[in-house]
């Protein structure tokens, strides 16, 4: 309730326009994003972030993009413990807003994303959490168009690719280029077992597969990956395929 009021208790018109000779109120900024993270991105607060955004100016992409960026943790924390599920319910509630604010600015503010990556990544990050996959794939290819190389834009078009069921040669492609990436290692051969495996596909090297991954790492990177690599190896050991 603390947060709530100190949210509310700002008044659109209390906060000046930023500028380098008004730290003051850019101060301000800061204090009001924390607020919003603790209520924990609450539906009944979008517009008070998205009258901060309109009082922020050209600092409103820097603002919006460590909003969520802060954000992340608790989310990326239930995803390495295998709560897929409930990390996509939390991204939902608790950056959707932030993030279509972000990809709305980047829009009306005609920001390039080769200009700012960083800015257009984010976004499309945040929609990717929450499972909204065709926002998030539309931001992923126009990364790629400015900056074809980027392996974070590669794996979530993939991503998208593969949550919504479609493409399967184009993910499992992107999956491989990304596939020696450390950040991206395990979900991304994963990925490519479960496309051969629900497309029928050369099913007989999903086991042998697995079994040269064991050796890298006896855990299969750890209890996001694991269970699902033990149930395909027990799906696919000793098929003929």
């Amino acid at each position: 309730m603390y947060y709530q009021d100190y949210l509310r208790s700002y008044k659109p018109d209390e906060l000046q326009p930023i500028d380098d000779d008004n730290p003051l109120a850019a101060a301000a900024i800061p204090g009001r994003t924390e607020a919003y993270r603790a209520l924990g991105g609450a539906a009944d607060d979008e517009h008070e972030l998205q009258r901060i955004v309109d009082k922020a100016g050209d600092l409103a992409g820097r603002i919006l993009t460590d909003l969520i960026r802060s954000l992340r943790p608790p989310i990326d924390a239930l995803l390495e413990q295998g709560h897929t599920e409930e990390a996509a319910a939390r991204a939902e509630q608790e950056l959707l807003a932030p993030a279509a604010l972000l990809d709305r600015w980047l829009d009306t503010a005609a920001i390039d994303a080769g200009t700012h990556p960083a800015w257009h990544v984010e976004a499309a990050e945040a929609y990717r959490l929450a499972e909204r996959w065709e926002e998030a794939l539309r931001l992923y290819n126009r990364l790629l168009r400015a900056t074809p190389n980027l392996t974070a834009a590669s794996f979530g078009k993939a991503e998208c690719l593969f949550g919504m069921g479609d493409s399967d040669v184009e993910a499992f492609g992107l999956y491989k280029e990304v596939s020696s990436v450390n950040e991206y290692f395990w979900l991304s051969h994963l990925r490519m077992l479960e496309i051969l495996s629900h497309s029928n596909r050369h099913t007989s090297k999903i086991a042998p597969e697995i079994q040269r991954l064991r050796q890298k790492d006896p855990d299969l990177g750890g209890e996001r990956y694991r269970r699902k690599f033990e149930r395909l190896e027990g799906e696919h050991s000793g098929t003929p395929r």
